[in-house]
Order: structure tokens, then sequence, then C-alpha cells
């Protein structure tokens, strides 16, 4: 169960941090920031295995896999890998809207500028 909550905690964190990355940065650049953050965040919570893809304007900006799909298994994460994630996605999402509304109570999301 803590495993769980680590895991929970680390895509949480992993979400919010990816949403304060510059979106003006090059490519090439945008890609070593990307690369660093999601090896940060999986060493720091001890992540069995994420995938992890960023979307900036429509389009996908960013796309990466790390580790194993169950600790030791030796079944490396790919871009087909299906997550038993349920309901925590609902949670992330309104976090993450939830960071871009202006004020209490407010219905409108401002344009990342």
């Amino acid at each position: 169960m803590q495993g769980e909550r680590a895991g929970v905690r680390g895509r949480f964190c992993l979400a919010l941090v990816l949403t304060l990355a510059t979106s003006t940065a090059t490519a090439s650049s945008r890609q070593e920031t990307y690369d660093h953050i999601l090896d940060s965040v999986v060493a720091h919570h001890h992540l069995p295995g994420i995938a992890l893809g960023v979307i900036g304007h429509g389009k996908i900006v960013y796309t990466a896999t790390r580790g194993e799909t169950i600790a030791g298994s030796s079944h490396m994460i790919d871009t087909d890998t299906l997550f038993k994630i349920a309901s925590n996605s609902k949670a992330m999402a309104t976090a993450l809207l939830a960071r871009y509304t202006p004020t209490p109570g407010s219905t409108c999301i401002p344009a990342r500028r």
C-alpha cells in the first residue's frame, strides 16, 4: 500500500512539475529538461516505472518511458504499456486545472503565455 501511495504521489508531483517547465525552450533543451525532471522524479520517489507524454499547443512535444511494468519483472515499459491508474487521473487533472484558476470560485482557465 505504501508503494502505491508513493507511486501516485510521484506521478502527481511529475505532472505538477512539468506544468512549470518553460514552453519557450528550444526542442533540444526542452527534451533535456523533461528528461532531467523525469529521471529526478523516478529516483526521488523510487518508482519502478513510468510513461510520460507532454502536449504543447495541441501537439506531442515529448514522450518517454522508464523502468519495468512490475518491479523486478524485467518487463520494460514501452509506448503500448497500459497502467492500472483507475480514477487517479481525475484527481491529477483536477489539480492541474486548479493551478490555472485565477481566483477561488472562478470557472475561467486562462491561456498560458
